[in-house]
């Protein structure tokens, strides 16, 4: 997730292993065995939010927490050209799941020691990623040890 090339994840090994692509940046290679881009989504977390209710899961807390701060840190914050009425009718959504965006936002960027983990800043160093193309792979313990199938689909959007 989040990333447009395999090779940014860091992750040895993912070569041959079966490899969901989930992203939003253009210039995604559709490195996965299944591959989902949209171009018109402003954050991942639009897409994931897009996947949580075509599932019927309820939208708990905690998942809403964690899509709104991907959808504020992806997007710069709403900075970035990116953001739509759906990004905001979203977070609307989150918002009315319980999330408190004020404090969040106190947490994540008014801290005095508010600094970038470090492997994103020595990842992004040398790649001359701007900030609205920065890639956070999430790539989870148990996609590094399947091996990949012979078929891939592509589901491209927006």
């Amino acid at each position: 997730m989040e990333c447009g090339d395999l090779s940014r994840t860091g992750v040895a090994g993912l070569d041959r292993a079966f490899v969901i692509n989930i992203d939003h940046h253009p210039g995604n290679t559709d490195f996965g065995q299944i591959n989902w881009f949209d171009a018109s989504a402003a954050a991942c977390a639009e897409m994931v939010f897009d996947l949580v209710r075509a599932l019927g899961v309820p939208l708990s807390l905690d998942m809403a927490t964690h899509l709104y701060l991907a959808i504020v840190t992806d997007t710069g914050s709403f900075h970035y050209s990116s953001i739509s009425p759906r990004t905001f009718d979203i977070c609307r959504q989150l918002l009315e799941a319980g999330v408190d965006p004020v404090r969040l936002s106190r947490q994540v960027f008014d801290s005095k020691h508010h600094r970038p983990p470090q492997d994103v800043r020595r990842r992004d160093a040398g790649h001359g990623a701007r900030p609205d193309q920065t890639d956070r792979p999430a790539v989870p313990r148990r996609a590094r040890s399947r091996p990949p199938l012979e078929a891939t689909t592509t589901t491209r959007t927006g």
